[in-house]
Order: C-alpha cells, then structure tokens, then sequence
C-alpha cells in the first residue's frame, strides 16, 4: 500500500469523538429488525414461505434483502434517518401481527387462549442468544468494511480516547456474546472444580483453555505479520503496536480459566458476578487513582513513547482487564438464562426481570460516564463495561420479545415456529437432524469465526483494489452489497453441506 495512501487512510479513521448512547443503540436495533420481520413475514405470509421452500433464487433473495440490506443501509446511507428507518419497520411488522389475526379471527379468542400458549415450550438451545451472537457477526462485518468509505458517518467511527461510537462495541460484545453462552455458563468450567478441587483438575482445566485459545493466538500472529508485511493501515492507540482483537479474546478465555479456583471457592450464589465487580472496581481504582490512565495515554516516560515490549502494547494488555470483567459478568448473566424452564412463561419472566435491569444498568451507565469517568474503549474501563452490558443486554430484550411474538403467534395460527428457521428447532424433540433450510441467520451461526475471517479477508482485499476514499455512496452501498453477498454464499456453502469449521 502506498505510504501517503496509508496515512490518508489511518488519519480517516483516526481521532474522532464519538456520538450519543441513544443513537449507536437505535442503529444496533435498527439494523436487527429485519430478522423480526423475516420471520412474522414467513409465519403470517404462507405464500411467501411456500415460494422461499420451492425456489432457491427467490429464497436467496427473500434473505439478503429482508436480513441483510438493512444492516448495510442503516450503517452508511441511512445513518442520519434511523429514527425514521424504525418508524417504518416496526409498524410494518405490527401491521403483519396485526392482519394475520383479523385474518384468522382470533381475536375473540386472544384472551383464552393466551394462557395455553404461554405453556408451550421454548426450545432448550435458547434461540434468542444463537440470533443475537449472529447479529453481532453480521454487524461486525458489514462495519469493518463500511467503516473505510465516506458514507460511513465520521462520528460512527472508533472514538480516540473518550466518547462512544458504534465502531467501539465489536469486541465489548463479542466477549459478552462468547460469555454468555461459555462453558461456564452453561454449568461447567468451576463445577468440576467444585467437586474435585485441586491441582491436577485445575492444571487440566487450564491446559485445556490453552489448547483451545491457541488457534486465536496462531490468527493474532498471522495478521500481525500480514498487517505489518503489506503496509496495511494501523491505528495504533487501539490496541498498541502488536497486540489485536484474536490477542485479547484468547487472553480473556485464558485468565478466565486461571481465575476458575476462586470462582469454586466463593460461597455467594453470584460467584462470577462478585469476582467480576471486585475485578472491575480495583481496574478502575488503578486507572483513576494509580496512574494507570496517564501510563496508557503518555506511556511510561510521559512522551507518548513505546521503548518496551509491554509499554508498546499497553493498551491491548491492560484493556484485556475490562474486557475480562466484562466477560464474568456475561458469564453470571448466561448462568441466569441456562438456569431457567423452557416455556414461554419463562421467557415473558425473562423478558420482564431483563427491562428491569437493563433500566438499571443504562441509569449505571450514565452517572458513571457523566460523573466518574468517560466511557473509554481503549481503556475498556468500569463506564465502558457499564455500557457493554447495557447495550448487549438491550439486544437480549429486542431478540427474547421478537421470540415471544413469534412464539405466541405461531400457537395461535397453527404453525411449528421451526418451519421458519432452524434456530427454532428443538434438539431433543426433533433428533438433532440437520434439516437443510436456507436461513442466512442459521447459516452464519453456524460458522461465525470462520465468515469473521473470511470478511477480514474480503475488507483487505477492498482496500487493496480500490481508492475507498473517493467513493460515492452508490458506490459504498453496492461494495458492500457484494461483499456480504459473497460471505453469505460462503455461510450458506458450509451449512448446506453441515460443515463446521472449528477455530
């Protein structure tokens, strides 16, 4: 890559202050609604459903445009209208709830038969978490690309130091979808511990977390190598001058499995979240009290200067505390979810008690940020994990009432909510078998870290072969319509073919 190209390119993205809580939420939402209104437009549009079954091209098209366009819109063309962009999907979607009952005459029945249809089971894989760790895929993805084009708004982008911007919640919601669904959460990792402590369960414990965080650390290597071999452009104060996103997942995965003996040991019945709190509170004693802020913003001769190894990567090491925080909290919260009866009842309680809490944690949010420190997500410090939880939380509430709206209806009108995706399919009813439905959302569930690579790959690869700078917003939105075009083709190969490709 040409040097001044490359400069021009890491100053794009350099130095920007960020936006509000409330817009980078609505974007979030905003880009999820077509998943809603793909599957109320399959269960109260039998023609529709009859016509993505019998033609493949039209089922191919029905899912990139309902689930995909989207995302793609709202992040670039749409960015300034997102507001109004909601205004149209939610009452579309209201209007096909509401037209299919008028249609069926339920109305009359609505009230008895309720009670019945909050009885209905809810399938034991918890839906609603493979859809939002998807989502957080597919976002990730078509931001990482979007990002390099003007049509991309400037105060979406990654924030330099303070601030918020939607560009900053890839890896804070990663680490919450992986520990939200973990090992531990689902009742492992510290239970076997608890019934066997010591040192040769811990040392197995551990030496298995490695195994498996070491493909991380083999793709942390390979992009450092093809980043700093190609001249691809950098922005430093991310994560420092080696470190990147594959480095402080697999550091997280590891110390949280170091940590698992004192997790066994801790007598509260929130043991993930007690550890978590005191983690995240002594990180944010150290960042405001023991000069741990002014160590990672000037280094450690106060010049801005990286003369050692760790001082070089400072900002990817001591985030990984944060993030580490973050992910014992995702852990407790998963342990919640795993905890529960598989009913619809059980999903209104969930859906209830997470409005709740989410409304806690947003008020949290805001004082800590307005009154203890800015939100920082190169620090991953206490506001920012604050607001992590928060916003993954409100993705949990948006996904748990599309699920229970799908649900409900599906009782009432007589369908199998799994004829709509296989993410509706209960295991232990239907045999585990594959059946092989296009669903774009199922096809990336199935191999998320490998469409995450694939799109790293695609984004290069864009870069290298044009000048993104200069490119309009038709330009911008059809790139990017082919781009995850091709990742979708990809997703959807590999899930026909029941491939899973294990990183």
């Amino acid at each position: 890559m040409d040097l001044s190209y490359k400069q021009a390119k890491e100053a794009f993205v350099s130095g920007y202050s960020g936006t509000t809580f409330l817009e980078v939420s609505a974007l979030i939402l905003a880009a999820c609604t077509g998943y809603l209104l793909r599957n109320l437009t399959l269960l109260t549009l039998p023609f529709v459903r009859e016509a993505k079954t019998t033609w493949k091209s039209f089922s191919w098209a029905f899912e990139l445009v309902i689930v995909i366009l989207p995302s793609i819109l709202v992040f670039t063309v749409l960015a300034d209208h997102v507001l109004f962009f909601l205004s149209l999907m939610l009452p579309l979607a209201a209007g096909l709830i509401l037209a299919a009952v008028c249609s069926h005459h339920l109305l009359s029945q609505l009230q008895s038969r309720f009670a019945q249809a909050l009885q209905c089971s809810y399938p034991r894989r918890i839906p609603f978490l493979s859809a939002q760790r998807t989502f957080l895929t597919l976002l990730t993805v078509v931001a990482i690309l979007a990002v390099d084009f003007p049509a991309f708004p400037r105060r979406l982008a990654k924030v330099e130091t303070y601030g918020v911007g939607l560009m900053d919640v890839g890896v804070g919601l990663f680490v919450y979808a992986h520990g939200v669904t973990s090992l531990e959460a689902r009742g492992g990792g510290s239970s076997v511990l608890k019934v066997r402590l010591n040192l040769a369960a811990y040392l197995a414990l551990v030496g298995k977390t490695a195994r498996g965080v070491f493909p991380l650390l083999v793709l942390g290597l390979l992009r450092l190598l093809v980043v700093k071999g190609s001249g691809y452009q950098e922005h430093i104060s991310e994560y420092g001058l080696h470190w990147n996103f594959f480095f402080s997942i697999a550091s997280v995965r590891l110390l949280s499995s170091v940590l698992q003996p004192l997790v066994a040991m801790l007598p509260s019945r929130c043991p993930y979240g007690l550890l978590a709190t005191t983690l995240l509170l002594a990180y944010q004693g150290v960042l405001s009290w023991g000069g741990g802020e002014e160590y990672l913003i000037y280094g450690p001769h106060g010049d801005g200067s990286r003369p050692t190894l760790f001082s070089a990567n400072r900002e990817g090491i001591l985030s990984s505390l944060g993030y580490l925080s973050l992910y014992l909290f995702s852990v407790e919260i998963g342990r919640w979810f795993f905890g529960q009866r598989n009913t619809l009842r059980s999903l209104a309680m969930h859906l209830t008690q997470l409005s709740l809490a989410d409304v806690v944690l947003w008020t949290a949010t805001s004082l800590a940020h307005s009154h203890v420190h800015p939100v920082s997500r190169r620090f991953a410090n206490g506001p920012f994990v604050l607001w992590m939880l928060s916003l993954s939380t409100l993705m949990s509430v948006f996904f748990i009432l599309g699920d229970l709206i799908v649900f409900l209806l599906a009782f009432l009108l007589g369908t199998p909510p799994s004829s709509l995706t296989p993410l509706y399919q209960d295991e232990a009813r239907d045999g585990g078998k594959h059946q092989p439905m296009l669903c774009v959302v199922s096809a990336i569930n199935s191999n998320q870290m490998a469409i995450f690579l694939l799109a790293n790959v695609l984004t290069g690869a864009v870069n290298f072969s044009m000048n993104t700078l200069e490119a309009s917003s038709l330009t911008c939105v059809a790139v990017l319509c082919v781009y995850m075009t091709s990742l979708c083709a990809a997703a959807g190969f590999l899930y026909q073919l029941n491939l899973k490709i294990k990183l």
